[in-house]
């Protein structure tokens, strides 16, 4: 449609689909993000049309399935269903040539499924599920994320997104070290000691050192302790309490019980 309209005219392109409005309305690209466009076949036949009309083409968003009260509506309403007549009509048909004369002749496949993205997303998603697998195998590193994978993942955004405002650097680090696992609690700091060093009184040196020097518990400190320890209990409490009135004002079900902290 676009390249058959003459150029004197202007022309406006509705479609009820955004990623097509936002591919088309991206103009002049790159070599590489040419060849890695989604729907390269079709979008590159018109891009060079689109750069060089650059005012004379209007692009709009039509709703779909909302009706035919409007004209826009009943339009796109009416090309479904010449898509889909000629769909049926040609589905028993020999198949026909998919590439065009100046497109590259290539088609990207993993596991049987064509790409038909960005061949670089689809990598980074392939990339990011090997590492959740090595991840998820480590005994005491894989803790957290194998119970919560969603939580942390979507934590992790929040506090990289945090640390680069607040321009503090050191607390996605610590965001890391804490999912990790790996804070410098006196377990993690002592866990290459010696067992036989032996203090005056003649006990292991290395158990007393493990041990949490802000209770009198006795306990080991490590990540668990952290969220139990009774001289952290004010920061417990306030915890509980700041998600308990973060509850209430999204009106959660269930909102007015008591969490009491571990």
């Amino acid at each position: 449609m676009i390249k058959a309209c003459p150029t004197e005219l202007k022309l406006t392109v509705r479609s009820d689909s955004l990623a097509t409005l936002g591919a088309l309305s991206k103009g002049a690209i790159s070599e590489r993000k040419r060849v890695r466009s989604a729907g390269r076949p079709w979008l590159n036949f018109c891009r060079k049309e689109i750069i060089n009309r650059h005012d004379g083409v209007n692009l709009e968003h039509v709703s779909s399935h909302k009706g035919t009260s409007t004209v826009e509506q009943k339009g796109n309403d009416f090309a479904d269903l010449l898509a889909n007549h000629y769909r049926r009509r040609n589905q028993n048909k020999p198949d026909i040539e998919y590439f065009t004369d100046s497109e590259e002749r290539f088609i990207l496949v993993h596991e049987e499924k064509n790409i038909q993205g960005d061949p670089r997303g689809y990598l980074k998603t392939l990339e990011k599920k090997v590492m959740l697998s090595t991840w998820r195998g480590k005994p005491t590193q894989g803790k957290f994320v194998s119970k919560f994978p969603t939580q942390v993942l979507t934590q992790a955004k929040r506090v990289w997104k945090w640390s680069i405002e607040a321009g503090e650097g050191h607390a996605w680090l610590y965001y890391i070290f804490g999912v990790c696992q790996w804070l410098p609690v006196n377990h993690r700091v002592h866990y290459s000691g010696k067992d036989d060093d032996k203090g005056d009184s003649g006990t292991d040196r290395k158990s007393d050192m493990r041990k949490c020097i802000l209770c009198l518990t006795g306990d080991v400190e490590n990540a668990e302790h952290l969220t139990r320890c009774p001289a952290l209990a004010a920061e417990h409490e306030d915890l509980a309490l700041s998600v308990i009135e973060t509850m209430k004002r999204w009106k959660i079900p269930s909102s007015n019980w008591n969490i009491i902290p571990l």
